[in-house]
């Protein structure tokens, strides 16, 4: 097989969670690497109790042709991780996912071989769920695509962003870039969600093609701490208060989002309340409440902030991005 890339990087941010990371190293070492192509795993240890690198010494790694290393990010934080990933890299192309997954063999090769295409788009793998415990009978499609699930997207789609945990981003377009902001995403400052559509929604509005290729595919696993009806129903509040939080400058915000008002939404939300709960499935009119509650939510700090003359911060990096180049772990 003959690609547009000689190389890649599978970045993975991991924090204090050794037996989910065990779960996607073990499936990691049946992925198909195609002959004479360059790829290596690269844990981003965030401040872990046990240090990674101790923990990743103890474990036989079994591939030559896939090797693991370890750097470290002692600030909190998802996105000063993905950043302290990128800098120093090698590879022609970045493999984003997280530590929490499962892996078709054929996840990576499916990738460069729509790549081939078009080496200068990005792509988004199609992501499924698995449960440590059975799905329990409120669980929706609504409740799968809180955890990113992709669903019914046609293959080859057009997106206006990319979900972190299987997304493909050739280097050249990180550079162009930047970093993720850092007051986005888990750990972030109350704004625990959207640093990989921020950040993949600059790619957009640079005129970058974001597709779906749904023959990358990968596996969400849930463990069964998350698969609780109050996680889910926080996990909607908070990632639509966010949304529309930030609306106003991210790139990937629709035009419905931008010409929201407090008024319509809080007439919105006195509609849902209205309407009978029976139309519904599962949980979804608990999420339905849930949304429009984060939204009208994020419209209060929106009008707030406007009044208070303040807007979130821009990317925070203390170092430049630079992801060419080698690095050592610190």
């Amino acid at each position: 097989m003959t690609t547009a890339f000689s190389s890649a990087t599978i970045l993975i941010c991991t924090r204090d969670r050794p037996e989910s990371l065990q779960r996607t190293l073990k499936s990691l070492e049946s992925l198909e690497i195609p002959a004479g192509f360059r790829a290596k795993i690269r844990l981003v240890d965030n401040g872990s109790r046990v240090p990674l690198a101790s923990w990743l010494e103890e474990r036989e790694w079994p591939r030559t042709d896939l090797s693991v290393e370890v750097v470290c990010e002692p600030r909190a934080g998802k996105s000063s991780a993905l950043n302290r990933g990128l800098r120093g890299l090698d590879a022609d192309l970045v493999a984003f996912t997280d530590d929490d997954m499962e892996f078709h063999p054929r996840w990576l090769t499916s990738a460069l071989e729509r790549l081939e295409e078009d080496p200068a788009q990005a792509l988004q793998g199609h992501i499924e769920i698995r449960s440590s415990i059975a799905l329990p009978t409120w669980f929706t499609p609504r409740c799968a695509l809180l955890f990113g699930a992709t669903l019914d997207l046609p293959d080859r789609a057009e997106l206006r962003g990319l979900i972190g945990c299987n997304s493909f981003v050739p280097r050249e377009l990180i550079e162009r870039i930047g970093p993720f902001r850092e007051d986005l995403g888990p750990q972030g400052r109350r704004l625990g969600y959207s640093e990989d559509m921020e950040w993949s929604g600059r790619l957009h509005q640079t005129g970058i093609p974001l597709r779906f290729c749904r023959q990358a595919v990968n596996y969400h696993l849930i463990e069964a701490d998350r698969m609780r009806q109050g996680f889910l129903l926080r996990r909607q509040f908070d990632q639509s208060r966010t949304e529309t939080l930030l609306d106003g400058m991210l790139p990937t915000g629709s035009q419905r989002w931008k010409d929201q008002n407090l008024f319509g939404e809080v007439r919105g939300l006195a509609g849902a309340l209205c309407k009978p709960r029976k139309r519904f499935q599962g949980l979804d009119y608990g999420l339905e409440l849930a949304a429009r509650l984060g939204r009208v939510w994020g419209l209060v700090q929106r009008r707030l902030k406007s009044l208070l003359g303040t807007r979130p911060e821009p990317p925070r990096e203390e170092r430049p991005l630079t992801t060419s180049g080698t690095t050592k772990n610190p």
